[in-house]
């Protein structure tokens, strides 16, 4: 439940910034991006086309990023 609740908080994130966006697609990730402030970033990805990250709530781009790791996959294995 608190899970599903975080999703929620984060799709809405995406949705304040791009308002077209359906955000009906939110997972748990790792991201790994070229700048050294974007190495091992938590958060989630929404659309599979916007990453949050969750401590400061920024959205980026998914292209922004050399990897993203879906974690709920690798939880769940």
């Amino acid at each position: 439940m608190i899970m599903e609740t975080k999703k929620i908080i984060y799709c809405q994130a995406v949705k304040n910034k791009h308002p077209e966006v359906s955000a009906t697609k939110c997972y748990e990730a790792l991201a790994n991006g070229a700048q050294a402030q974007q190495t091992e970033i938590h958060g989630f990805v929404v659309d599979d086309k916007y990453f949050v990250d969750s401590k400061t709530m920024q959205v980026y781009d998914m292209d922004e990023f050399i990897l993203v790791e879906n974690i709920e996959d690798s939880l769940s294995d």
